[in-house]
């Protein structure tokens, strides 16, 4: 099912070719495999990329999620990063979760969807070939249910 398949845009990738990567997102897309916008918020990103590239999910890189829970975080970006993607329509995916700290911090402001060294670590090919098609684990769902 191609709703299940999301790509990461690397932004670097899409600046070198800006109509070429917008032409092939757009045919991906009507093929109803989902975008995402990898580590928003730093180099070249802008708002403008958001409604250039028409992304499904906006994944924030985490700088600004480092340090969450100890005083140190920004959860102002974070808020208002989360705000504006739901009024866009976008969905917000938090990297870098390292500690639980951080964790409770994205679950307060109203992110659920996170990735980092605390959920998981990078696997081989092997490991993920071997997973197709089994039943994730109950301790992975981080968002809250009724």
């Amino acid at each position: 099912d191609p709703s299940q398949v999301v790509l990461e845009l690397v932004e670097s990738a899409a600046i070198r070719n800006p109509e070429r990567a917008r032409d092939m997102l757009q045919q991906l897309r009507a093929h109803g495999i989902r975008i995402a916008l990898d580590d928003f918020g730093t180099g070249f990103s802008n708002l403008e990329r958001l409604q250039e590239y028409e992304v499904d999910i906006v994944k924030i890189d985490r700088r600004f999620v480092h340090g969450l829970g100890t005083g140190q975080g920004d959860r102002g970006i974070l808020r208002a990063l989360h705000a504006l993607s739901l009024d866009m329509g976008f969905s917000v995916i938090a990297e870098g979760v390292e500690t639980e700290q951080e964790l409770r911090a994205l679950q307060e402001i109203g992110i659920y969807d996170a990735q980092g060294y605390l959920l998981g670590r990078p696997e081989t090919v092997s490991y993920w070939q071997s997973r197709i098609g089994q039943p994730l684990s109950p301790g992975l769902c981080l968002r809250k249910t009724a």
